[in-house]
């Protein structure tokens, strides 16, 4: 919908005329829409949409980095995780080289092959 027509909408009902000296801003006219029981619903969800924007704010994340410029801190980073400890494992026993290792059978259909036409679908 556009915002011509929440316009129209709002000053047909009587939402315009309800508006007064400091409080006859944009922002209280779609407050006084989206609070009218008489409009629409669909044009009171448009003038909530407009006016969430002005009426919280957005959340943003920021950083802020003292003293150290981006590339040294990143270089510092690096050198950190190049650093990190290695936990080094050895086996609590030793292999027994006379189990043998066997390999499963492959069970299902085999493969199609890539080259195969596909099969024709069914018809009821």
């Amino acid at each position: 919908m556009s915002d011509l027509a929440l316009c129209d909408a709002g000053t047909s009902a009587g939402t315009a005329g309800t508006l007064s000296g400091e409080e006859g801003d944009a922002l209280a006219f779609l407050r006084a829409t989206y609070r009218d029981p008489m409009q629409p619903t669909s044009i009171r969800l448009r003038a909530a949409q407009i006016a969430i924007e002005y009426e919280r704010p957005r959340l943003a994340v920021t950083a802020v980095i003292n003293g150290d410029d981006w590339a040294q801190r990143l270089d510092r980073a690096i050198e950190r995780s190049n650093a990190a400890r290695v936990i080094e494992h050895a086996p609590s026993a030793p292999k027994d080289e006379n189990v043998v290792v066997r390999e499963r059978p492959v069970v299902g259909p085999s493969p199609t092959p890539m080259d195969a036409p596909f099969p024709s679908p069914r018809r009821r």
